[in-house]
């Protein structure tokens, strides 16, 4: 088996959920660090990817990573406004 084949072969292991988690997550993190509210989606998407891919795997610590970093992405989507981590003080 080549390099190659085996690199095709991993996009079938996991249905391919754990590239989309890879691929979500860092395009995600890059839109948040931009600014840009839509790197709230993609990183969510990379979450919900990750989960699936925890439970499948069975690795139930990467599941509880996954929850609560979805839990965290809604947090901040919230959160997120003109105000956002603006002192009191500098509000004003």
């Amino acid at each position: 088996m080549t390099i190659l084949d085996t690199f095709l072969q991993s996009f079938t292991v996991y249905y391919g959920l754990d590239w989309v988690a890879l691929m979500a997550g860092v395009c995600g993190s890059y839109l948040m660090t931009n600014r840009n509210r839509l790197g709230f989606l993609m990183t969510g998407i990379g979450c919900v990817s990750g989960f699936a891919v925890a439970m499948i795997s069975g690795q139930f610590g990467f599941v509880a990573y996954n929850a609560i970093l979805m839990v965290l992405m809604v947090r901040g989507f919230m959160l997120w406004g003109p105000s956002y981590g603006r002192t009191p003080e500098a509000a004003e």
